[in-house]
């Protein structure tokens, strides 16, 4: 007994479901949407603003579609974004009569589906254009959402919005971001920096900011918003060409740091085997020494990091590692010239040695001793450059000391 009251139940609930499903509707089943009157190509936030919009089935045979059937009605859902809104919903069937609703900004209707079907659906809506923060925003003025259909079977009917107050605040940024961009690019270029393409950028932006301030002076806003836009997103690269600039002139700029420090550090170690040579105890310095070319090669790896940040536009990441071993630098640097001079006062003669008549012997042993080492820490073409750098500072104060010499 208890299976046959199951299996009734059963049967109920497929009847009852079959009566409810209807066939899936598609944009095709509609005519295109009649809108009355003509839209503008834009609203102002508190305008009135009023249209009818009328739904009609493609064909006689979607006309018996787009309904339900008598007792099982398809339900049509309306709605707008419109402040203060009426929406009056009128349907209409072929076989004559029909219904009519009214709601505020929303608004639920049944329609049916008699004999010959749906001859037209009109919807009257009534409203004020709503406030807005940005330049121009599209609104939805209707919507409607059907039963047992795709998505936008029926598209949303959308209107532009335009706030004045904000155009004239962004011209205002803008003028202003243009001004402080170009004393960004005037600092690279005094730092001698290569800045012809920012110039360009620059210039047009500027072209496109005065070109929207013309636009909106004539009251063509949608023309205005968009020459303000193409200023905006050339503003937005120059800014970011001008970040990367600056990260890569740091980059350059600790490199040349990282040059110095090897500079000191060659320095410092001629000055050990010279003092080594004449049998002074230099442990301590070597072990120093050591120390110092360790860091140096971290901070070249640190520094090549940096660059791989850069070309991956990852700016703070890179700008965050130059500045670190741009300070790790210095600070070396300023040690290891401490080091040498602490040297040069206690050992005041093999000082003068050193950088003296002997130079020449003590860096020549030196460049022999050390020469893989030159391209290990100074990389190749830097190494030598580094090299000439320290046998000019030797040429440049050994002919000082000559000179000294035969004067006296």
């Amino acid at each position: 007994m208890w299976v046959k009251i199951l299996l009734k139940l059963l049967l109920l609930t497929m009847f009852i479901g079959s009566a409810c499903a209807f066939e899936t509707l598609t944009k095709d089943n509609f005519a295109e949407p009649v809108i009355e009157p003509k839209l503008k190509d834009y609203y102002m936030s508190g305008e009135q603003i009023s249209f009818n919009f009328t739904i009609l089935p493609k064909t006689d045979e979607d006309a018996k579609l787009i309904g339900g059937t008598s007792g099982n009605p398809r339900l049509y859902e309306f709605n707008t974004s419109l402040d203060s809104s009426t929406i009056t919903v009128m349907v209409s069937y072929t076989s004559g009569g029909g219904a009519t609703k009214k709601g505020d900004n929303y608004l639920a209707v049944d329609v049916y589906g008699p004999e010959g079907g749906v001859s037209k659906i009109n919807v009257k809506i009534s409203g004020v254009v709503p406030s807005i923060s940005i330049r121009v925003s599209e609104i939805v003025a209707l919507a409607v959402d059907i039963q047992d259909a795709e998505e936008n079977a029926i598209r949303p009917v959308k209107i532009k919005v335009i706030n004045e107050n904000a155009f004239s605040k962004d011209i205002s940024e803008l003028e202003e971001k243009y001004k402080h961009l170009v004393g960004k690019v005037d600092e690279l270029e005094n730092k001698g920096v290569s800045v012809s393409d920012l110039r360009v950028k620059l210039k047009d932006a500027k072209e496109k900011i005065d070109e929207g301030k013309s636009y909106y002076s004539s009251k063509k806003y949608l023309d205005a918003d968009k020459s303000l836009s193409n200023a905006e997103n050339l503003l937005n690269k120059a800014e970011m060409l001008i970040e990367e600039k600056k990260i890569s002139f740091l980059i350059d700029e600790t490199k040349n740091k990282l040059n110095e420090m090897f500079t000191k550090m060659a320095e410092f170690e001629v000055i050990v085997n010279n003092l080594k040579s004449k049998g002074e105890p230099t442990l301590e310095y070597e072990t120093k020494l050591a120390t110092y070319k360790q860091y140096y090669l971290n901070l070249n790896t640190k520094i090549e990091s940096a660059e791989d940040y850069l070309n991956k536009g990852l700016y703070d990441e890179a700008k965050i590692k130059a500045e670190e071993v741009n300070k790790k630098a210095n600070q070396y640097i300023s040690e290891i010239e401490s080091i040498i001079a602490s040297l040069q006062q206690k050992t005041p003669t093999q000082a003068q040695g050193t950088f003296g008549t002997n130079f020449f012997e003590g860096f020549t042993e030196w460049l022999n001793k050390n020469r893989d080492k030159l391209i290990t820490y100074g990389g190749g073409a830097v190494g030598l450059l580094i090299v000439v750098f320290v046998v000019y500072k030797g040429v440049k104060r050994y002919m000082k000391r000559r000179k000294w010499d035969e004067l006296k």
